[in-house]
C-alpha cells in the first residue's frame, strides 16, 4: 500500500506540470505556473498523507516509516517542479507535512485507547482529521462573525493550510477555494512554519507520553 501512495503521489506531483494538463485548468483562474502546479500538489499530498495515516495509525512503526518516506520523496519530486529556487521553502512545508502526519498517527493510537474495536478507532481518528482539514471552510457564511483570533487558530490547526502557508503558498487565495470560500475575503494571518512544527510535535509527543502510561487495549 505505501508504494501504490508514493506512485499516485508522484502522478500528482508532476501531473500538473505537464502541458498537456493546461486545457483542464478552468480559463477564470489564475494561469497554472511551476509554483502553483507545485503548491496545488503539496496541498494534495497532504491530504493523501493525512488518510494514510488516519488508517494505518494502529501501526504506529509503519505509520512513521512511511510519513518520513513520503515526505522525502515528496519533497524531492516537488523541488524538481517548481524548481530550486523553490527548496528552502519547500523543505519548510515538508517539514510541517511530517509533523502532521507523526501528530495524526499519535491521535490514533490514543483513539485505540478509547474505543476497542480497531475500525471504530479508525473512523474516530478520520473524523478529527476531517474536522481539522475542513472545519474552517464549513463555517461558510458564517465566517465574518468569528473572532479573527479563532479564525487564525483554526487555519493553524488545519493541517493543509500549515503546510502550505510554510512553503510560502497562498493557499486560500488560489483556484477553488477562493472563489468558494468566504475565508480569503477576511481578515486572518498564516501560522508560521515553526509555530506549526511546535503545536503538531508537543501535540504527538503528549499522546505519546499519555499512551506509555497505559497499555493500548487489545
Amino acid at each position: 500500500p505505501c508504494a501504490m501512495v508514493l506512485v499516485v503521489a508522484a502522478v500528482l506531483d508532476l501531473g500538473p506540470a505537464w502541458s498537456s494538463w493546461r486545457p483542464l485548468w478552468p480559463p477564470s483562474w489564475p494561469p497554472l505556473s511551476r509554483s502553483a502546479a507545485a503548491g496545488t500538489a503539496l496541498a494534495l499530498n497532504t491530504l493523501l498523507l493525512l488518510a494514510v495515516c488516519a488508517l494505518v495509525a494502529p501501526a504506529v512503526s509503519l505509520g512513521r516509516l512511511f510519513v518520513t518516506v513520503f515526505a522525502a520523496a515528496s519533497l524531492v519530486s516537488l523541488t524538481a517542479v517548481a524548481g530550486p529556487a523553490r527548496t528552502t521553502s519547500l523543505l519548510t512545508g515538508h517539514i510541517v507535512l511530517a509533523a502532521s502526519g507523526y501528530m495524526v498517527l499519535a491521535a490514533g493510537t490514543l483513539a485505540r485507547r478509547v474505543w476497542r474495536h480497531p475500525l471504530d478507532a479508525t473512523g474516530a481518528t478520520a473524523a478529527l482529521t476531517g474536522v481539522l482539514v475542513a472545519g474552517l471552510l464549513a463555517l461558510g457564511p458564517a465566517v465574518p462573525a468569528v473572532p479573527t483570533w479563532v479564525v487564525n487558530l483554526l487555519l493553524r490547526l488545519n493541517p493543509v493550510v500549515a503546510v502550505t502557508a510554510a512553503a510560502d503558498i497562498d493557499l486560500l487565495r488560489t483556484g477553488a477555494i477562493y472563489h468558494l470560500s468566504p475565508v480569503p475575503h477576511w481578515m486572518f494571518e498564516y501560522p508560521g512554519w515553526l509555530s506549526s512544527v511546535t503545536v503538531y510535535a508537543a501535540t504527538a509527543a503528549a499522546i505519546t507520553g499519555l499512551n506509555h502510561l497505559r497499555p493500548v487495549r487489545s
